[in-house]
């Protein structure tokens, strides 16, 4: 689950949210004595916002239960593309 919340957006249609996930990303290789290591990274997470759902959950714990109903959908930025 998020450790701590980067960004939250909403364009009309989109909740867009970016937040630190931990163990979003392999930082070290499993060796033969080990398994591979995990690290944090910034995700960003799209929802397609119905407005049947209501006003969008920008600073709430309703927030909290729609992003973990789509934990599936974070995708980890590259430090690249920021």
């Amino acid at each position: 689950m998020a450790t701590t919340f980067d960004s939250v957006e909403f364009d009309g249609e989109h909740l867009t949210v970016r937040a630190y996930l931990d163990d979003a990303v392999q930082v070290a290789p499993a060796t033969r004595f080990d398994p591979p290591a995990f690290g944090s990274a910034l995700c960003e997470c799209v929802i397609l916002w119905d407005e049947s759902y209501g006003d969008p959950p920008l600073h709430s714990e309703r927030l909290l239960m729609v992003l973990a109903e789509a934990s599936g959908d974070w995708e980890a930025i590259h430090p690249d593309d920021l």
